[in-house]
């Protein structure tokens, strides 16, 4: 129900995105882009062990940086494509790598999707700020405030470390 509630929203923002003007468009598409391609990636690394005609029809119908041929490589054993010069989101998995190596979880790369994404939002307050990425980019990072909030207190309740809560909550990459 998550999945197709997910096609449905973001069917709905990349078919109304195309009626705005030209940079609004632009932005509307870097930012969304890698939404897609996250929830995406993720969806098949994490159900990699079940049919693949299954997991496609649960797959968002956008496409942004990843297309068919590179989600099917996901789903296969070899993650290594994950780090390999042609996928595109590369720096970003980098980190995730040694962490699935290590640990076999995919957290990792998760949260340099994710970081990559709030780097994103967050790029849209430098500049000019009258354009319809600053709007997105300030909801999606108070999603994110939210959602570390709320890490940060379920952690505290479970009694975690500082350490393990910590890891759990997303920051974008501080700037110099």
């Amino acid at each position: 129900a998550c999945a197709a509630l997910d096609d449905y929203v973001y069917s709905n923002i990349i078919s109304s995105a195309k009626n705005l003007p030209g940079r609004d468009k632009k932005l509307v598409k870097k930012l969304i882009g890698p939404e897609i391609d996250t929830k995406n990636l993720m969806l098949v690394l994490r159900c990699r062990e079940l049919d693949e005609e299954r997991v496609w029809e649960l797959l968002l119908k956008d496409r942004y940086k990843l297309d068919d041929g590179i989600l099917r490589t996901g789903m296969s054993e070899n993650l290594e494509a994950l780090v390999s010069e042609q996928f595109p989101y590369r720096k970003y998995t980098s980190p995730g790598m040694t962490a699935y190596k290590e640990k076999g979880s995919l957290l990792g790369f998760e949260k340099g999707m994710k970081r990559h994404i709030l780097d994103l939002n967050k790029s849209m307050f430098y500049g000019d700020r009258f354009h319809i990425g600053a709007l997105i980019g300030y909801l999606n990072l108070k999603e994110n405030e939210v959602r570390n909030l709320m890490a940060i207190l379920k952690g505290k309740d479970e009694k975690l470390s500082t350490d393990d809560i910590g890891k759990l909550i997303i920051l974008p990459t501080p700037t110099a």
